[in-house]
């Protein structure tokens, strides 16, 4: 992502810039945290595209590759197609090492690509539902 700004010497007449039409400062992170207070793998998506040069050579070659999942969509955002990854590289793990046995609900805001039919298929083959209305939830809370 392109600073915001330049620093140059006081006085200077000209400021070399570099700015390129695949610039932006915009990033949607995707973050979970259970009630036990574990917090799920963070996904970053990147404007590009899912198969473009920030998705082939920059986001590999980030150290930080193996703690997050990180990926390009059009616009930054969320859409069913991140939605899937985040379902197979975040949430299923998760569930994977520390659900086992236990209850689990996934609860999002009413974002489209949350409850789209996709999602609503991929959340149901996890066995565990999805609710975006906190009133239908109801927490029970342990006096052990």
């Amino acid at each position: 992502m392109q600073p915001k700004r330049t620093l140059n010497l006081r006085g200077e007449t000209t400021i070399n810039g570099r700015n390129t039409s695949n610039s932006t400062n915009r990033v949607t992170a995707s973050l979970a945290v259970s009630a036990s207070g574990r917090k799920l793998k963070p996904m970053l998506i990147f404007k590009g595209t899912s198969d473009g040069r920030i998705a082939r050579t920059e986001l590999p070659a980030l150290p930080q590759r193996n703690e997050l999942v990180m990926v390009c969509q059009e616009a930054a955002w969320q859409d069913d197609n991140n939605m899937a990854k985040w379902i197979d590289l975040c949430l299923v793990p998760y569930l994977q090492e520390y659900g086992q046995g236990a209850a689990a609900i996934l609860y999002l805001d009413a974002f489209t690509a949350h409850f789209s039919a996709s999602t609503k298929g991929k959340t149901a083959d996890t066995g565990c539902p999805v609710e975006s209305d906190p009133s239908r939830m109801h927490w029970t809370r342990s006096t052990h």
